[in-house]
């Protein structure tokens, strides 16, 4: 309740299994962020499955830009528009579009193992394209963590059929509902894309009831462009280690930046009353009881 529907059946587990931890995290951020993004695959079900997945995965953020999971070859000229944009073609169609025209946009080759060494040498000698700003350290582990747990769970479940007694138990995997594991992915996913953005409501005045974000002040307090640093080192008096502080990261505050000014965030703002942030705003409340919790202690 409170998330974006699903394509289908498995198809979260489907998307993991294609993309791995590392390529969630990689597509998530071009997502976030807004970048020109261009998948290409030889397997046309899967341009569908992973633009449906990936932009259900945004919560509470929207994706409302171009968006044409299988582009035929005759509007290819599409890839030429100035805007921010998600596309996908079959791979064949790749052959139709100059190399020069792929240097701002995120390509992704949806048949390519992103967890293979050849992913990045691929992208080394390979047609220049862009790379997005990668997410914050602590929400690409948690999410890579996300992935491993998901995967184990399918996979015992696969395992479990597979030694049933009766065949074709799980012949229809699309036509289930969505699993608990499933679930569950999706909730730490949504938790993590929330706290991104935790201490925006600091930020925010209203004039005229229209929104006024802060992006300075934001930039400023954020929770999430802190990181935990331990210095290794001892103290003057031999005490064992300094203790533990929270330090600007500047590659969070670099992604923070470009993401609260993104056309889906000020669209969130607008629409902070709606029915269809109230999960949001329950993951907000909940993180800030347990916040006061540790502060208390």
């Amino acid at each position: 309740r409170g998330l974006p529907p699903l394509p289908h059946g498995c198809s979260v587990a489907s998307v993991c299994r294609l993309l791995g931890a590392d390529g969630l995290n990689y597509l998530l951020a071009a997502f976030l962020t807004e970048c020109k993004i261009l998948l290409h695959s030889d397997e046309i079900g899967n341009l569908c499955m992973v633009s449906e997945v990936l932009t259900a995965l945004l919560y509470p953020f929207q994706w409302t830009l171009p968006y044409v999971p299988v582009l035929p070859v005759e509007m290819m000229e599409i890839i030429e528009a100035p805007c921010s944009f998600l596309l996908g073609v079959p791979s064949c169609s790749m052959d139709f579009v100059h190399p020069s025209l792929l240097e701002d946009i995120v390509v992704v080759d949806l048949d390519r193992d992103f967890a293979s060494s050849d992913f990045f040498e691929a992208r080394r000698t390979g047609v220049k394209t862009k790379a997005p700003v990668p997410l914050p350290a602590a929400s690409a582990s948690n999410i890579s963590k996300a992935v491993y747990r998901l995967l184990r769970a399918e996979n015992e479940v696969e395992e479990s059929i597979g030694s049933a007694s009766f065949p074709g138990a799980r012949s229809f995997p699309r036509t289930e509902p969505e699993s608990l594991a499933e679930r569950e992915f999706r909730i730490s996913v949504a938790l993590e894309v929330c706290c991104l953005i935790r201490g925006f409501d600091d930020c925010l005045v209203f004039s005229s009831s229209q929104p006024v974000f802060s992006v300075d002040k934001f930039l400023q307090i954020a929770p999430s462009i802190f990181e935990e640093q331990r210095s290794s080192g001892v103290s003057s008096q031999g005490h064992g280690p300094l203790p533990q502080g929270r330090v600007v990261s500047e590659r969070s505050r670099r992604f923070i930046s470009i993401l609260v000014c993104c056309q889906h965030f000020h669209q969130f703002l607008e629409a902070l009353d709606s029915d269809s942030l109230a999960f949001f705003h329950a993951i907000m409340r909940s993180v800030k009881a347990k916040a006061t919790a540790k502060s208390s202690l």
